[in-house]
């Protein structure tokens, strides 16, 4: 059984204590589910699914229509494989790339669709507006570039 007890700040490390030693159970403090951004995200995927095109709906859903994807996968399903053909197919911030002559780079921004980007070249020069059909995915992803970019747009 689950029991949530509102206790006053200054009561609440005595009380964790207490209980630690004398039942022997861990008390847990209780996190507030962030609705919002729960929603934020399903709304986010709701939105890509719409806007992809039959053939990516294919190969990312293994269904064609939106409406067999909903019916056919739960919601956290369709998250995980839409992450996972993200990663395989697209072009995403943080994802190193290889140009035809070799040169390697960091995705830095990416628009038109996934179509063009712009790249913090390995020698630390910029490539702008980058098409996709000139370069392919290493494979490698630097999740820390996307969170430094957005650590950056933060007041």
């Amino acid at each position: 059984m689950k029991y949530i007890i509102d206790l006053p700040e200054e009561f609440a490390e005595a009380t964790k204590e207490y209980w630690d030693k004398t039942v022997g159970t861990q008390l847990e403090p209780y996190t507030e589910v962030d609705y919002k951004a729960i929603e934020d995200e399903i709304w986010n995927l709701a939105e890509n699914i719409y806007g992809m095109s039959i053939e990516d709906k294919m190969s990312c859903f293994g269904f064609s229509l939106t409406s067999a994807i909903t019916s056919n996968l739960s919601c956290q399903e369709a998250k995980d494989k839409f992450k996972a053909w993200l990663k395989k197919s697209k072009i995403l911030v943080g994802d190193e790339i290889v140009d035809k002559d070799g040169y390697k780079g960091i995705v830095t921004y990416v628009y038109n669709g996934g179509k063009m980007c712009d790249v913090l070249l390995d020698d630390g020069s910029v490539t702008e507006d980058a098409d996709e059909r000139d370069f392919s995915k290493t494979g490698r992803h630097f999740d820390e570039v996307e969170e430094l970019l957005k650590k950056m747009k933060e007041n």
